[in-house]
């Protein structure tokens, strides 16, 4: 998915020559390095698992996160951040969604603009993506120690994690390489009609 939103930012596409111009992408390729090169899956990794090692009250335990969080603090300071993005897996009978805050403990416009990009994504994915597939969780308890809660918590950003299915899409259609691709070009395109709709300035 992340082969595919590079791809598109540094194609000849006359979008993504406006994004270059425009934003400034700050991109982590991959977390949990060890665990992909010893063929783990991810998920519930102790003592604590990488998304969930992001409590806003506390260090995290994982060095990696660390150094992540010092990195995105450090850019924050220096840039106007506006999005955050966390791309996962879910588990393996799952299809393609994402997880946003809970609407109950976040102002009404953020949680529908959380929405609006969601709708956003399906026009530009509709293939792989469905607008009514996110999880909204019932329980802050759990969400506040997410990578996504720390963007929003700190930076009031636009922050969800995108669950990309190992597996099958909504359609029934198996998610190849080709359509992991795909969907990732359309993250892309999503961020930049996204800011249009909100009628950014330089875009």
């Amino acid at each position: 998915v992340l082969n595919g939103i590079l791809e598109f930012l540094l194609s000849d596409d006359e979008i993504a020559q406006k994004m270059r111009s425009s934003f400034i992408f700050l991109v982590f390729p991959m977390v949990d390095i060890d665990g992909v090169y010893n063929g783990r899956y991810g998920k519930d990794s102790k003592p604590v698992d990488f998304y969930s090692d992001w409590d806003v009250n506390s260090k995290p335990l994982r060095p990696e996160i660390r150094v992540i969080q010092k990195v995105i603090d450090n850019f924050a300071t220096q840039n106007n951040y506006s999005i955050f993005i966390d791309l996962h897996a879910p588990c393996s009978h799952n299809f393609n969604y994402f997880y946003i805050g809970p609407s109950e403990k976040l102002p009404i416009r953020y949680y529908m603009n959380q929405l609006r990009f969601l709708k956003i994504f399906e026009r530009n994915c509709p293939e792989l993506y469905c607008s009514t597939d996110y999880q909204d969780p019932e329980a802050l308890s759990g969400f506040i120690k997410t990578s996504s809660w720390y963007q929003y918590y700190k930076y009031g950003v636009l922050s969800m994690t995108a669950e990309i299915s190992y597996h099958k899409n909504r359609f029934g259609e198996y998610m190849s390489i080709a359509s992991m691709r795909l969907f990732g070009k359309g993250l892309a395109k999503a961020i930049y009609d996204y800011f249009k709709s909100l009628r950014c300035r330089n875009i």
